[in-house]
């Protein structure tokens, strides 16, 4: 069946989803006015409805809220609680995300730099980045309304579709990753960029930028409860926006705030010794990971033979700058292992084909469109849907921990299963269309279609190998 609506020009219907029980069908519409914003109240008011099944087809008038039939439901306090709430476990769940863990490590190892642990200090410092974290989700969320009142694309992470962005990261990046290898020592100045890559100076700037610094690297991270609510910040009131948004920069700051609450945590830590300068190796090594992967995320935009020139130029500072500092025995040593980390680099990311680069996806992926999805259907066959992106962390994790197992390769490739992939990595209007229209604004994005489940059925982010392959089962009919 399909619904077709009549009502005043500022009222929006989106597409209706259906529930039939019996002989009964139920058809819930998300309704909203030209700025995607609550409408007014509905109630009272007159609406046309064209109701189609194949070749019949009826109309009728009816008035909203006269009776059971066509009622206007207003929005639960208690569902809008429920999503702050998720935006703070979200928020929380970042710390541990693969993106932000080395700031947060980082932040811990400045700890031990302070003159006899003053418990004083550690409290400001830590409430300081919190505020930098703070800060940058207001960024995000008057970035995201800016987006919206110009009629532009909005989504989770979206800057990451952006080269200048990517190689911005890049140099912040390995700037920390220089600065703790011992390369060189940076204080605060008036340049912003070694504002950033001050790591243990006593100026609170530095301080706050470090959590800036750590929001930034989240964005390509979604975590359980993240995806939910976002999706719903990005389309609900401003006002609630910014409390979603609000609700994530205080999730992601609980750690940080804990410390400063008890700075006795951070003081716990082991006295200052020898193996501190064992600890900058680790905590450089894992920021100079992660300039890596950002320098892979070029790759789209640049080309490989371009990226493959950056990672050389690169290993070659850094390898020149540690003769000078550290003399030819340690140098060579610090040679050899950027050698080795520019091998492993190239090994990932220069096969023929970097999606299949470690394990095989034996999977014929189509590309994502509606009429796909639809034609599908209609032929009676079951329907994978995975967007994804090359700066999505999330995507990696799900791609290697859930997609490329056996049993879901064997799964995918059944003859009524049509497998849809949609690329996220660069802005693409269709993608951001398609997400838009189900509710969400963020990768990864997978949902699963079948004869049993005509309206879809949205996985959550962080994908289970069981619930998936059960969802497919059922969207034939038949329990695994």
């Amino acid at each position: 069946p399909q619904l077709f609506f009549n009502a005043d020009k500022e009222t929006i219907f989106a597409a209706p989803s259906f529930t039939i029980s019996g002989d009964n069908l139920t058809a819930t519409v998300k309704v909203t006015d030209d700025w995607g914003e609550i409408p007014s109240d509905l109630n009272g008011k007159p609406l046309s409805v064209v109701v189609t099944d194949g070749p019949a087809a009826q109309a009728l008038t009816t008035v909203i809220g006269s009776g059971p039939d066509i009622a206007a439901e207003s929005g639960s306090d208690t569902s809008f609680i429920m999503l702050l709430l998720f935006a703070l476990l979200g928020g929380l769940i970042l710390n541990v995300m693969p993106c932000v863990l080395p700031v947060l490590a980082m932040k811990l190892g400045a700890v031990l730099y302070v003159e006899n642990r003053e418990r004083r200090m550690i409290r400001t410092q830590f409430l300081v980045s919190s505020s930098g974290i703070m800060v940058s989700f207001w960024i995000l969320a008057a970035l995201v309304s800016v987006l919206r009142l110009t009629q532009s694309a909005v989504g989770w992470g979206i800057q990451f579709q952006n080269p200048w962005f990517l190689g911005f990261m890049v140099v912040v990046t390995l700037l920390f990753s220089a600065n703790l290898f011992g390369v060189f020592s940076i204080r605060l100045s008036s340049n912003a960029t070694t504002k950033l890559a001050t790591a243990g100076g006593k100026g609170m700037r530095g301080h706050f930028m470090e959590g800036m610094f750590a929001t930034l690297l989240a964005t390509p991270c979604t975590a359980p409860f993240l995806g939910t609510a976002v999706a719903f910040a990005l389309v609900a009131p401003y006002s609630q926006l910014w409390m979603i948004f609000t609700a994530l920069g205080l999730g992601m700051s609980l750690p940080w705030l804990l410390i400063a609450a008890f700075p006795g945590i951070a003081r716990a830590l082991p006295k200052p010794g020898r193996w501190m300068n064992g600890l900058r190796l680790v905590l450089g090594g894992m920021m100079f990971i992660t300039a890596l992967w950002l320098i892979s995320l070029l790759i789209p935009h640049t080309g490989p033979e371009t990226a493959v020139v950056m990672v050389a130029v690169v290993l070659l500072v850094l390898a020149l700058l540690a003769f000078r500092r550290t003399g030819i025995k340690r140098g060579s040593a610090a040679l050899v292992a950027l050698l080795v980390a520019g091998g492993i680099w190239a090994a990932i990311n220069m096969t023929d084909d970097r999606q299949q680069s470690l394990v095989s996806d034996q999977v014929d992926w189509q590309p994502l469109t509606e009429e796909a999805v639809n034609t599908a259907l209609s032929q009676g066959k079951r329907v994978f849907v995975d967007v994804t992106a090359e700066w999505c962390v999330t995507c990696k994790a799900n791609k290697y921990n859930v997609l490329l197992r056996d049993d879901v390769q064997d799964a995918l490739r059944e003859p009524d299963v049509v497998a849809l992939r949609g690329d996220w990595t660069k802005p693409s209007p269709d993608i951001n269309a398609f997400l838009q229209k189900r509710g969400h604004l963020a990768v990864p994005f997978n949902q699963i279609y079948g004869p049993a489940l005509p309206d879809g059925e949205i996985l959550s982010p962080l994908l289970d190998k069981e619930t998936l392959l059960h969802l497919l089962n059922q969207s034939q009919g038949i329990e695994p």
